[in-house]
């Protein structure tokens, strides 16, 4: 895109400022000052580029993209503690919907959707943190909406669900740790482009067994183990899967700053080096699926290129 929006932090955490800049320039284009945003992380543009979604602990905000204009707060979904608050938050690819998931104190298991023109509530995922489900298998720590727009993946280390969002109900699940080979989920989980697919990393628990790639087929169901890595890699936490746009291409990162590319058709793995001190803050493909960026936590960028 021609733009991106960022938070700047301040010296104190609650200072914190959104601008958005020109990718071109580096000009600031917009900035929401502190006194008029509350602490948060996360930001999604709408698909259309007019409208940012910003998520603060305390509620979704939603600002105009050019002006910088407070267009309105999506309906809250209860009513907070402290310790407890909004996490991530995304726009679906066909602009409907926006998504986040809440977290900590005695929250349970919430994921809220909500209707990105009306900011009304759409669909709430309610479990409670007495319902034993919610206990055995933890909270969401991970929303994704599918290419389409038309399934979300809701996933949590054990245990992962695609909700259908027209009719509101969940259509599949895995639970990994009660399959033959006992994965738990770490990481984050990425659609393949055609929204068959779901790549997640995740790791054998039996015999604190290897760091693996598992993969889920959406349309079938079968869920099993694309990739086993080599003894040392450490993928919890940090670990994070990123298809290619056009091909069957898989990068992964683990907690020491290893990038690794996958080829998941012919099950084959190249080492694209540590170019960081520690894991990557963010890591992508470009458009065209030709080049791959990854950006340091201290604001180095390294790209390579696919091309040949």
């Amino acid at each position: 895109g021609s733009r991106f929006a960022a938070w700047v932090r301040g010296a104190n955490f609650e200072d914190s400022s959104i601008i958005v800049v020109d990718a071109l320039t580096y000009e600031t284009l917009v900035t929401v000052p502190p006194n008029e945003i509350g602490e948060g992380n996360e930001i999604s543009w709408s698909p259309d580029g007019k409208q940012i979604a910003v998520q603060t602990f305390s509620g979704i905000e939603i600002y105009d993209a050019a002006e910088g204009t407070h267009l309105g707060t999506l309906a809250n979904v209860i009513e907070f503690s402290e310790g407890e608050g909004y996490m991530d938050v995304e726009w679906s690819p066909d602009g409907d919907y926006i998504v986040s998931y809440l977290t900590g104190g005695n929250i349970g298991a919430k994921v809220a959707v909500w209707d990105a023109e009306t900011f009304d509530l759409y669909y709430l995922l309610n479990e409670a943190a007495n319902d034993p489900d919610t206990m055995e298998y933890g909270v969401p720590d991970q929303v994704v909406w599918s290419p389409d727009g038309s399934r979300l993946l809701m996933r949590r280390s054990t245990r992962a669900d695609i909700l259908d969002v027209a009719t509101q109900q969940i259509i599949q699940r895995v639970i990994p740790m009660k399959g033959e080979d006992q994965v738990v989920f770490s990481g984050m989980a990425s659609w393949s482009p055609n929204g068959v697919y779901i790549a997640q990393p995740g790791q054998v628990l039996i015999n604190e067994g290897p760091m693996v790639l598992t993969g889920w087929n959406t349309l079938t169901g079968e869920f099993n183990i694309l990739m086993g890595f080599p003894s040392g890699t450490q993928y919890a936490g940090q670990g994070v899967a990123v298809w290619n746009p056009h091909q069957p291409w898989v990068v992964i990162s683990d907690l020491n700053g290893q990038l690794t590319f996958i080829n998941v058709e012919e099950r084959s793995l190249l080492d694209l080096g540590r170019p960081f001190d520690g894991p990557p803050l963010f890591f992508d493909w470009s458009p065209d699926g030709v080049r791959l960026a990854a950006i340091s936590f201290d604001g180095i960028i390294q790209l390579w290129d696919f091309g040949d």
